[in-house]
Formats: structure tokens, C-alpha cells, sequence
């Protein structure tokens, strides 16, 4: 208690290392113990007395725990088990100041890319290149201080260029540092007062928020006074609103709209009646690019947007016009924007990507209808709004605004005149009528080499499975596997079956074990495929929303078989006209279920790495494109366009404006498998034939990397091949033995007990664990400068006797060594 009324800074935290120093000293000082924070500590005469000792260890105490009871509780652990309050503060300085080439390395880019910015003042410009240079120093690099002087000069505004160039004229002597902060502070009260005595804030300008004095135009003093206030007039630019916001208010433009009743501008006829910020997207040649306006002024009575110039010098751009046209260019000489010339005037065409929140006709991103239409696959937009107001579902707002039509749906969704309906046979309970029919060939492969896809439609619920195989002969099996999981599943039996005349649904052996189960058979007439038009219609809107989601983007074709599957996956989930508002899930499991998981199919998502799979200094996510949603986990399909691979995980983070990785993916031979998972709410499909009980030369053998957390041999890892889940094998001679025992060809060269990541990709039948099995949660590193540390690794004998641990180096080699010998390696 006496702590926290005698000090009132902030604790020591991953943040604020460098004030709580100073706080720290300061609050040593207050109290007469500074001495006991010197690099050396103060130590008593041996003719001292035992009250002076005792009065000197008292005091020790006091310091040490003043300095204890400032740091977080989070960071305690750093000062356990240390005496001495040198010994607390140099092992804090440790770890938030270590001496390693990498921190050198960090603080010198700091120190180059310090800017003069707009807001800033002389005195906290130099501060800030002083305090840099103070860093440096303390990390064990002594920065020169003819340097320091250079880099006080070297992003300056241009303003200051005549007194740099007269500063780059001293000799070496008077070239210091010092000198050049005195010119620059000088320069700069000059400049201040200068401005201060010439400005006249009851002068009405272009953009003023004062209110203006009428003036009469034939007065020639005042009029020529007046027109001294349009000087960058010739140096704007105008910012079209584009047709997608022609409709609305400029007003509804604004964030943190302010209004404003006595500000004008020009000759004061024009009103200014709000005052916020605008954020901008525009398309240039190079991409996209993103601005944000300040201080946006809403004048309604102007004709145009404007934007001047005078913002972008401000802020240190450069511009430059020539042939027709103005570049742009960012302070570090990167070209920004490429601005045409339309009309007699440079014009730039921007979208507004951020709205107000308050707006009923324009809501957020968030809660918007054509970002909903967009996650939900490019499903009906009419019904996604009604079915928002169902009340059938966790996790979906009432949805508001005008439904426009959606130029992806409007690409790949168009059709002739459809059939007239006909007559609907409507059931009374589940599994009473299923439609069946099967799509393909596709013109390309899928990942897995899938050339189809079959459809299974419950005729009540309209709830579909999809199945996907390489040959249509394939169907039978899959029509068996539906049929035991949904009759387990729902208790109840199939009694008929309805399907087109395809060669597949009318071979001998399908349609015995038809008969056999007492399931009836209805097909329809030939070139008739309007009677199945319940199958042919689901398979329809399944393609049309494959089709809209690699358009939209521009994701490989080859991936078609993953994006069926999400899209049944949210039909599921969808609306039905049929089911007059509920969702096939709905009907089927007579439950209400949640869409707050649901993302934008093909965003870029950031895959979170286990800390044991990268080191401080490495990214802590891996990018990748969202494909859909797990099969039998809770998580999410994630697709890696550089290996060609897909994993299910729930550690990731989405970016649903940013569509699509721009990589070439290829076909892999490798087997893509996905299993089954039928449950009250989630029920899939595979892609791959059903797997065959007797095939046994070739299987699925899981290979597992695992780290010892206790013992002498703390850190080694381990690997384990899985080839089935009870069993576990440990080296190549227990592998020949179970290959032997079960009849499989045994090769040597497929199996590595090493503990290698990666494996060669021309070994298929080996699975490779998965980034994302693990049940860590998702971790932020801190970007602190106490991660800035050297891992020294040696890379031969001789380099790991000349490290502090190489007794640690030998005791691994040896373990190392026996493993090998144990496991015959």
C-alpha cells in the first residue's frame, strides 16, 4: 500500500521498457537510493559500525523491492531469485535490451526512416534521432556524430532545402551535431513567428471554418485581397463518384461526421454543413490502392469533389505532371498513384469502402447483404434477406438495403427460359423419396483426380450429400454407404429412389439390391430430364455457385471438387422456397443451428504455426485461401496454393476483403482423401471410392513427430509411424515385421525416423501430420524488442566445442547416436 501511494507511473510491461527506466531512476532518486542502481555497488568501510550495516542492508532492501514492486505481474519471473538491485535491473536491460546484431540491426532502421512529419515540432524531431542514436549506443554500436548531424538533415520538408545546402558547406569542425540542432532550432522559431505575424485568421480562405465578411467585388483593394486566397486553385484534383454511389448523399460518406452552421468557403455564397473523414479505394494500373481523407469539408453546393494538392506535399509526396498525366510518388520515392487527365482536369475515380454505421440504406461491411450473399456462396439474394428474418438461425442479423442485382451472379449465372413446374411430389417424412443423379465429366480433374460428382437429395427436407469419384461405376458403392449412414441416422428406411436412365443407376447389381432393400424404383422417360428436376436442378445451382466463387476469385479450376462440397455444404444451410423459409438442415435435424462461422469463400486466410514448427524471428501464419468448412473437425478448410495441399484448422484469421493468392498450382499424383462425418448437424462427403477391406497393398500410415517434455533427453524428438490407430511402430525393423504380418510390400525407403517436417513428396503412402494438430490456441508475439535475440546454432564438431554449451552439444550427440544404433539407422 505504502508502494502504490509513493509510486504512481505505470509497472513495468512488454511496451513501455523505455519510460518505466526513466520512471524507475526518477523514483530511486526521490528516495535517496540512486547509488544502489550505479554499476557498482556502494560498499561500507570495514570500520562501520553494525548500526550502519544495518542501515545500508535496509536501504539495499528498499531498492530492490522498489524496483520488484514496479514490474508487471506477468514479468516477475525475471527477478526471481536475484539480491541485488545492479543485478534486477541489468537482467531487465537483458531482456528488453539485449547487445545482438539483430537489435543493432532493428535500431538502425528505426533511426534511418525517422520522418518530419506534419505535426511534429523541431525539438521532438531531434529528440527522436537523439533518442535513436541513445539506443544504439546503449546495444553496444556508437553511432558517429557526424552521422547524427547527416541524419538531421537528410528528411527534412523541402521548405528547410536552402538552409541544408548552406549546412552542408561547414567544415569538418563546425560539422556537428550540436551545430546543426541550434541552425535547425533557430530555423525553425523563425519560421513559426514568421507565420504566426502574417497570419490573419478573420480573412475568409477557400476552406475556412470562420464566418465570412461580404465584401463588395468593385472595391479594387479588397478584391485583389480576396483573390490572394485561391492560390493552389490550379492545383486541384477532382474525385468522381462512380455509379455503384451515384445514389448516395455525400453526407453518408463522412466518418466521424461533425456539423458545422457558420463555416464557408470562396466568396462566401458556399455553405460548408459537415465536416469528417473518407476512405477510398482506387483502381490504378499497379492494383489496388487505398486512401484515407481527412477533414473532408461536405459542401453541397459544390459541383465537384476536390482534393488539393497542397494535402499531398504536406505529407511529403511528390508529384510531378507531365505528358497528360500526374504521378504521384510516396516520400520513399514509390509510386503511389497515376492520376489522367480528363477534361481539363486530373481526375481520380475512387469506391468508398467505408460507410457510417447509422445509415439504414448503407450499412457496415460487417452486416451488409452482399457480404452475406458473397459467404453464403453466391446463394439467392432475395431469399438470404427474407431468411434473415426467419428467425431460424444463431448468428444472422436482420439483414437491410436494396437487393441489387450481383454482376458475379449476373456473369455466371445466366439461362434460357425454364420449364414449365411440374407436378411436385411432396412426402411426409424423411428418407421417403431421395433424387439421385450425377454430374460430369468435368473438363478438368479435380485435386484428387475426380472426374464426378453424385447427388442424394431427401425429397422432405431437400438435405443433400455429394459424393465424388473418378468412374460412374462407382456410384453403387457410395448409394450403399448413404444408405447406411442415414438410416442409422434418422431411424428411418428408404422406400423409393427416383433417378434418371443412366447405364449406372440401371446396372444388374443395382437394381437387385434396390429390390432386395424393398425400395421402390421410379425413373424417368427418356431425353426427359425435366422430370428429375428436382436432382437436376440442386445440381444446377450447385455448378452455378462453383462457377460464380472461381470467377469471383480466381482460384484454379482444378479445385472444383472442394468448392461442391462447400456449396452443398451451405445449400444445406439455405433457405429453401419449398420449405416455405427453412433451411434443409432445418427440416432435417427440426433444430435451429449458427452461421456465425461462416467466412467468404475464397478470402485469404492466415494459417497460425505451432511455436515448435519456426523461431521468434519467423512469421507466426502461413497464407492460404479459405475452400470451406472441415468435414471432421471444427474448423475450416484451408487451401495452400504453393504446396497444392489442404488442411482443416480452426487457428486462423480471415481478411474477407482480399480475395485469392496469386500462385500456379499443379496436379499432384498424391492421394486426396476426405472421410466421412455424419452427425446431427454435419453430415459430408468424400471425395475418393469408398475404400476396399481387402485391398492391402497399399494404405494411409500416419507419421507423427513427438517432443520428449521430461528426462535427461528433455527436447528429443521422437517419430512414430500410425498404421492404424491402436498400433504404433517405432523403427524400420517393427515396420518389416507388420508389413510381413499383413501382407504389405515393405519398402525401406518410404518410411524416415528421422525428425524431418517435410517429406518427399513421391512417397504416397505416407501421410504428413498437419500444421494444425495441435491444441494450442492462437498466440500473438509480441513485437518487443526483447524478441530481437542471436540464435547461435554450431554447424560442425568443432564449432560446438567453442560455444558456452557444448557439454549440452555432447550429451545430444550421444543420445543422438544411440537412438541411430537402437533403430538400426
Amino acid at each position: 500500500m505504502a508502494f502504490a501511494e509513493s509510486c504512481n507511473f505505470e509497472k513495468l510491461n512488454n511496451n513501455n521498457y523505455k519510460q518505466w527506466k526513466f520512471n524507475i531512476k526518477m523514483q530511486l532518486l526521490n528516495l535517496g537510493l540512486i547509488e544502489f542502481v550505479n554499476k557498482q555497488e556502494p560498499v561500507l568501510d570495514a570500520e562501520a559500525t553494525k548500526a550502519d550495516k544495518q542501515n545500508f542492508e535496509l536501504r539495499k532492501a528498499k531498492a530492490l523491492s522498489t524496483i520488484c514492486l514496479s514490474i508487471d505481474e506477468n514479468l516477475k519471473s525475471i527477478v526471481y531469485n536475484i539480491d541485488s538491485p545492479v543485478a534486477a535491473l541489468q537482467e531487465i536491460e537483458n531482456v528488453f535490451e539485449p547487445r545482438s546484431r539483430a537489435r543493432i540491426g532493428a535500431l538502425r532502421t528505426k533511426l534511418l526512416n525517422i520522418l518530419f512529419l506534419p505535426s511534429d515540432t523541431m525539438s521532438s524531431y531531434i529528440g527522436k534521432i537523439s533518442q535513436a542514436a541513445k539506443d544504439l549506443e546503449n546495444a553496444g554500436k556508437v553511432i558517429p556524430d557526424d552521422e547524427i548531424a547527416y541524419q538531421m538533415l537528410a528528411n527534412l520538408p523541402r521548405s528547410y532545402d536552402n538552409l541544408v545546402m548552406q549546412l552542408y558547406q561547414l567544415d569538418d569542425v563546425n560539422f556537428t551535431s550540436l551545430n546543426i540542432q541550434k541552425s535547425l532550432l533557430a530555423e525553425y522559431d523563425r519560421v513559426t513567428v514568421r507565420e504566426k505575424s502574417e497570419a490573419r485568421p478573420k480573412e475568409p480562405a477557400v476552406f475556412s471554418i470562420e464566418s465570412a465578411v461580404s465584401r463588395k467585388k468593385n472595391s479594387t483593394k479588397e478584391f485583389k485581397e480576396r483573390r490572394k486566397c485561391f492560390f493552389f486553385v490550379e492545383l486541384l484534383v477532382i474525385l468522381e463518384r462512380t455509379a455503384g454511389n451515384s445514389r448516395m448523399p455525400i453526407r453518408c460518406l463522412l466518418i466521424n461526421n461533425k456539423l458545422s452552421s457558420s463555416a464557408s468557403m470562396a466568396e462566401g455564397t458556399t455553405n460548408i454543413l459537415g465536416k469528417g473523414d473518407v476512405s477510398l479505394e482506387i483502381m490504378d494500373n499497379s492494383g489496388k490502392v487505398s486512401l484515407l481523407l481527412k477533414n473532408v469539408l461536405y459542401a453541397p453546393q459544390m459541383v465537384r469533389n476536390l482534393i488539393s494538392l497542397r494535402k499531398f506535399d504536406l505529407a511529403h509526396y511528390s508529384i510531378l505532371v507531365k505528358n497528360f498525366k500526374m504521378i504521384i510518388r510516396t516520400p520513399r520515392n514509390r509510386l503511389f498513384l497515376t492520376v489522367p487527365l480528363i477534361d481539363k482536369f486530373y481526375v481520380i475515380k475512387a469506391n468508398v469502402i467505408k460507410m457510417q454505421n447509422d445509415s439504414a440504406a448503407y450499412i457496415s461491411d460487417k452486416d451488409g447483404i452482399e457480404l452475406w450473399h458473397a459467404r453464403f456462396g453466391h446463394l439467392n439474394m432475395q431469399g438470404l434477406k427474407d431468411f434473415s428474418k426467419s428467425n431460424n438461425v444463431y448468428g444472422l442479423e436482420n439483414l437491410k438495403g436494396n437487393v441489387d442485382k450481383c454482376d458475379t451472379c449476373c456473369l455466371t449465372k445466366s439461362s434460357r427460359a425454364s420449364f414449365p413446374n411440374i407436378d411436385k411430389i411432396r412426402t411426409q417424412h424423411v428418407l421417403e423419396l431421395v433424387h439421385m443423379d450425377i454430374w460430369g465429366p468435368a473438363p478438368v480433374k479435380s485435386l484428387g483426380g475426380a472426374e464426378y460428382f453424385y447427388s442424394i437429395i431427401d425429397d422432405y427436407s431437400r438435405y443433400a450429400v455429394v459424393y465424388f469419384f473418378k468412374h460412374k461405376n462407382e456410384a453403387f458403392e457410395c448409394f450403399k454407404a448413404y444408405k447406411q449412414a442415414m438410416e442409422r441416422l434418422t431411424n428411418r428406411k428408404i422406400k423409393r429412389v427416383r433417378s434418371d436412365n443412366g447405364t449406372e443407376f440401371r446396372a444388374d447389381y443395382f437394381e437387385q439390391y434396390l429390390i432386395n432393400e424393398g425400395i421402390k424404383i421410379e425413373r424417368t422417360n427418356t431425353y426427359s430430364p425435366e422430370m428429375n428436376g428436382v436432382a437436376e436442378r440442386y445440381n444446377r445451382t450447385i455448378i452455378e455457385g462453383v462457377r460464380a466463387l472461381l470467377h469471383e476469385s480466381k482460384l484454379p479450376k482444378n479445385l472444383w471438387a472442394e468448392l461442391v462440397n462447400t456449396q452443398n455444404y451451405l445449400r444445406n444451410r439455405f433457405p429453401h422456397k419449398s420449405l416455405k423459409g427453412k433451411a434443409p438442415l432445418n427440416v432435417w435435424s427440426d433444430k435451429k443451428f449458427s452461421v456465425r462461422h461462416f467466412k467468404r469463400i475464397g478470402c485469404v486466410a492466415y494459417v497460425f504455426i505451432p511455436k515448435r514448427y519456426r523461431n521468434k524471428l519467423e512469421p507466426n501464419a502461413q497464407k492460404g485461401i479459405m475452400m470451406g468448412y472441415a468435414l471432421n473437425t471444427l474448423g475450416y478448410r484451408i487451401f495452400f496454393p504453393q504446396s497444392g495441399k489442404i488442411t482443416e484448422t480452426k487457428h486462423v484469421k480471415f481478411n474477407e476483403s482480399i480475395l485469392g493468392v496469386n500462385s500456379n498450382v499443379q496436379m499432384k499424383d498424391n492421394k486426396f482423401r476426405m472421410v466421412d462425418s455424419f452427425s446431427d448437424f454435419e453430415l459430408s462427403s468424400n471425395e475418393t471410392p469408398m475404400p476396399k477391406l481387402s485391398d492391402k497393398t497399399e494404405c494411409d500410415w500416419k507419421r507423427v513427430c513427438v517432443t520428449r517434455q521430461k528426462g535427461k533427453s528433455k527436447g528429443r524428438i521422437d517419430v512414430y509411424y500410425y498404421p492404424e490407430s491402436k498400433v504404433r511402430l517405432r523403427n524400420k525393423n517393427e515396420v518389416k515385421k507388420y508389413c510381413e504380418s499383413k501382407g504389405i510390400d515393405y519398402n525401406p525407403d518410404n518410411f524416415e525416423f528421422s525428425p524431418k517436417l517435410i517429406l518427399d513428396d513421391n512417397k504416397p503412402n505416407v501421410i504428413e501430420t498437419q500444421l494444425d494438430d495441435f491444441s494450442t490456441d492462437i498466440e500473438d508475439i509480441s513485437d518487443s524488442e526483447a524478441h530481437l535475440v542471436d540464435i547461435k546454432i554450431p554447424n560442425n564438431f568443432k564449432e560446438s566445442q567453442m560455444v558456452p554449451e557444448r557439454e549440452n552439444w555432447c550429451n545430444a550427440m550421444k543420445e543422438e547416436l544411440e537412438i541411430l544404433k537402437v533403430r538400426d539407422v
